[in-house]
C-alpha cells in the first residue's frame, strides 16, 4: 500500500456527544477520504495506530443546501465507524 494513501485516508476525527459515547464500546469515528475503499481505510488505521480493526462501517454524507442569509452548499464527505477488539484503545484519538 502506498504511503501517501495511508496518510491521506484519515481527514480527522468526528467528535460529538454521540461519538464520545461510542468510545465506551471501542468504537471510533473518523472523517475519511470519500474515494477510498473499506480495505484501504482499514489498512491505514491498522498501520497508523498499530491496532487490529475488528469491524469497519463507512457512511457517505451527501451535500446539503444551507440557506440562512446566503445560499451555501455543504460538502459531501464520508465517516468511518471503526470497532476495535475488546480491551484495545486508540491513544491519540482525542488530540
Amino acid at each position: 500500500m502506498k504511503q501517501e494513501i495511508i496518510f491521506k485516508a484519515l481527514l480527522g476525527t468526528h467528535l460529538s456527544t454521540k461519538t464520545n459515547d461510542f468510545i465506551k464500546y471501542n468504537k471510533y469515528v473518523f472523517k475519511v477520504n470519500k474515494n477510498l475503499s473499506k480495505y484501504e481505510i482499514k489498512k491505514s488505521v491498522e498501520i497508523l495506530f498499530k491496532t487490529k480493526v475488528k469491524k469497519l462501517n463507512v457512511l457517505n454524507i451527501h451535500k446539503k443546501n444551507r440557506s440562512r442569509f446566503h445560499n451555501n452548499i455543504s460538502k459531501r464527505y464520508s465517516k468511518a465507524y471503526i470497532t476495535l477488539a475488546q480491551g484495545k484503545i486508540l491513544q491519540y484519538y482525542n488530540i
